[in-house]
């Protein structure tokens, strides 16, 4: 055995003033009394005060310098060394998809596999190293570890050599449960008929029992639909439901239905609020832009020529510059058709002619749906980016759509003269100036912008000048968002409901539901099973404290301490002592003066009691 802290042994020279405190006598005040009969007791008092007499006859001090060394002990932390599986690594992953919410096991399949992972853990060697993972994906092995997998394999694996790793062990929760589920919920606008929306609902009975529940649409807390559905097993349905608004509610599909996994009973959608996009068009006349523009039913346009316009922003949302080029566009949202400010990042090498399109980014929100490939251009700006950005439409010799991010800049560089190409007379010209207006400034956001998968993070364009953002989650927690070149993020959306997030221009509110069929089909998959068992683990010395026995040792102590003390003073019968000196030390023990207390008290109470 041996000591981290020796030096804390130096704790036990109290006992030096502890002992000193019993060679104190008793102090005595004189009376006259009639007889010396009863006060034979007196002269044991003396006697017992006599220099060394009293150390060897008081069982209270002897204990009192046990429970100062085992607190001595303690304080130098002795360890003991012992061979244990130092050399062992156990990852620990937790499924903690929507599914390990199901309650076919009690009390869920999530606390069921917690509580697996913790026996395991305690079950380990001393010594060992441990990692606990949360995680809704499959783990990858990158390291000679043991991974233990506690999920409920509602889920398809994916074929991979990591599933059969012999460190991989799978433990499976849950028996597969009945659970009916909302699948999908998304709201359409009308441009026709006699309502302003329709709401498409997609049901799913993933029992093996049919099932009948109560469905119900509310919007903003009212009920506008409300019907008995009776589903057979495996049976999807979809239910179209016509509705009218106004915009900015919340529409909440619910049904009513006792299964095993709450979380999909219940979705959420959003309706923007009528809201449109404030444009300026600086052009000194450009019918193809204007009509577009003007055709567009969410943009208010205003239109401006290069004489009245003063530069910046203004008041607009988005302002479109065509062939105009000012002295300094400046921070804000922006469209460059043909044009490159002084202080835009985009540096100008010539022109390209006749240009040949060799592709365009699909993924780009502003080539949403966009077919590119006949576009016949005359002539283009050949450009080279000095900044970040991204390139939407490239062209051999450069880009010839180029979408600028900066920090307060937000921007769709357009390289080419409107009418030196037959861009404008295509269908893809009104789709990419209708996305490039939703990209640049939320207000434009169709229904479907606004509605999320748990897990998946939160995206929106922020309005020109916000630099921070508030969100709160449904279950009422405020969080800092992040705002980076002018998009609003937004991670921790774990949470089913509505989030709000608040900004300097107002609030933006999203949905976030389940949205998962797999997620809802509770029924498991078979886990793999290990070919073979990983190497086994080494053992190596390893150190143990011993200081909480020491700390528990003189506890002890100090309770028989304090049960001898008592005895004394009340002569073992269950009451406090009748001196308040002695209830006083009674009280507070362990005290060290509690044994010169005792001396100076005890006697005086006794004879008070004689008198």
């Amino acid at each position: 055995m041996s000591f981290l802290t020796p030096l804390a042994l130096a704790f036990f020279a109290l006992s030096v003033p502890l002992v000193l405190l019993y060679f104190l006598k008793v102090r005595r005040r004189e009376r006259t009394v009639s007889s010396l009969l009863l006060w034979h007791t007196a002269v044991r008092d003396r006697e017992a005060s006599t220099f060394f007499q009293r150390l060897h006859r008081d069982p209270l001090m002897l204990l009192q310098l046990l429970a100062l060394l085992a607190l001595a002990l303690a304080l130098a932390r002795p360890v003991a060394t012992v061979m244990g599986q130092g050399a062992r690594k156990v990852v620990v992953v937790l499924d903690t998809s929507a599914s390990m919410k199901a309650r076919d096991v009690s009390p869920s399949r999530f606390e069921v596999a917690r509580s697996r992972a913790v026996s395991l853990v305690r079950g380990l060697g001393e010594g060992a190293e441990v990692m606990v993972i949360e995680a809704g994906v499959q783990p990858k092995v990158t390291a000679a570890l043991e991974i233990h997998v506690f999920t409920d394999g509602a889920y398809t694996l994916p074929q991979s050599p990591d599933i059969s790793d012999p460190r991989v062990r799978w433990i499976g929760v849950g028996r597969g449960g009945q659970n009916v589920a909302i699948t999908s919920l998304s709201i359409r606008k009308n441009y026709y008929g006699a309502f302003d929306y329709q709401a498409f609902v997609s049901l799913v009975n993933y029992s093996a029992e049919p099932q009948t529940f109560g469905f119900r649409l509310e919007i903003d807390g009212k009920s506008i639909a409300e019907k008995d559905v009776t589903l057979e097993p495996s049976v999807r349905r979809s239910v179209v439901l016509p509705f009218s608004h106004n915009g900015g509610g919340t529409v909440t599909a619910r049904l009513k239905v006792d299964d095993d996994l709450a979380v999909d009973n219940v979705a959420y959608a959003v309706l923007p609020p009528p809201r449109k996009i404030a444009v300026l068009l600086v052009s000194a006349g450009n019918l193809f832009l204007e009509k577009v523009l003007r055709t567009d039913p969410q943009v208010s346009l205003e239109v401006l020529t290069p004489d009245q316009y003063p530069g910046g922003m203004g008041d607009a949302d988005v302002v479109v510059l065509d062939s105009v080029t000012p002295p300094r566009a400046g921070p804000g949202r922006f469209v460059f058709v043909n044009v490159v400010p002084p202080d835009v990042p985009l540096e100008v090498l010539g022109r390209l002619e006749r240009p040949t399109i060799m592709d365009w980014d699909r993924s780009h929100p502003v080539m949403r749906h966009v077919e590119f490939a006949k576009v016949t251009i005359e002539d283009a700006m050949r450009i080279r980016p000095l900044a970040a950005g991204r390139p939407v439409v490239e062209a051999v010799g450069g880009p010839l759509i180029y979408a600028l991010e900066e920090a307060d800049r937000k921007a769709l560089f357009v390289g080419f003269d409107l009418f030196k190409t037959d861009f404008p007379l295509r269908i893809a010209f009104p789709l990419v100036l209708s996305n490039t207006l939703r990209w640049l400034h939320p207000a434009g956001l169709d229904q479907a912008s606004f509605q999320f998968a748990t897990g998946q993070p939160i995206l929106l364009p922020a309005p020109h000048g916000v630099t921070t953002v508030t969100v709160t989650t449904p279950g009422g927690r405020t969080v800092q968002g992040r705002v980076t070149r002018g998009m609003v993020s937004f991670t921790d959306t774990d949470e089913t409901g509505i989030y709000t997030l608040a900004t300097s221009r107002g609030e933006i509110r999203v949905a976030v539901n389940l949205a998962d069929a797999d997620e809802s089909n509770l029924a498991p998959h078979p886990l793999p099973v290990a070919s073979a068992h990983g190497p086994a683990a080494a053992p190596v010395p390893v150190q143990r404290e011993l200081w909480p026995f020491f700390v528990i040792l003189a506890l002890l102590i100090l309770v028989v301490e304090g049960a001898l003390y008592w005895r004394r003073q009340s002569a073992g019968r269950l009451r406090a002592p009748a001196g308040i000196g002695d209830r006083w030390a009674l009280a507070v023990r362990p005290r060290w003066w509690s044994s010169w207390v005792w001396p100076c008290s005890g006697r005086r109470s006794r004879a008070g009691s004689i008198g």
